[in-house]
Formats: structure tokens, sequence, C-alpha cells
């Protein structure tokens, strides 16, 4: 029982992380202009291959 709240907080830790990365695209998408959005996909691109490219995945699907 002493690993399952420390796998749920670093669910929800990455959860947050994830919300912090793409949930504000709605809110943004209204005031951003086209440079800012490409600046922010690009950011989203190259955290995602980062992940991707790490061994990160292969950890999440291990627990």
């Amino acid at each position: 029982t002493t690993a399952k709240p420390r796998r749920d907080s670093s669910a929800s830790k990455l959860a947050r992380k994830m919300q912090t990365l793409f949930s504000g695209k709605n809110a943004k998408a209204a005031a951003s202009t086209p440079e800012q959005e490409a600046a922010a996909n690009e950011r989203k691109r190259s955290t995602m291959s980062r992940l991707i490219g790490s061994h990160a995945f292969v950890q999440m699907g291990r627990r």
C-alpha cells in the first residue's frame, strides 16, 4: 500500500504538467498572433519529442 500513494502523486503531477502544456491552447488562441502560436506549437512538439525520445514512456508502461 505504500507504493500506491506515490504512484498516484506522480500520475497527478504528470497530469498537471500535461495540463499546463496543452490546456491553455483554447484561451491563448483567441488573443495570440500566428507567430506566438507557431512558437507554442514548436515548444509543444519539442517537449513531446524529448519525452518520447527519453525512457519516460517505457517507465510509465512498466509501473
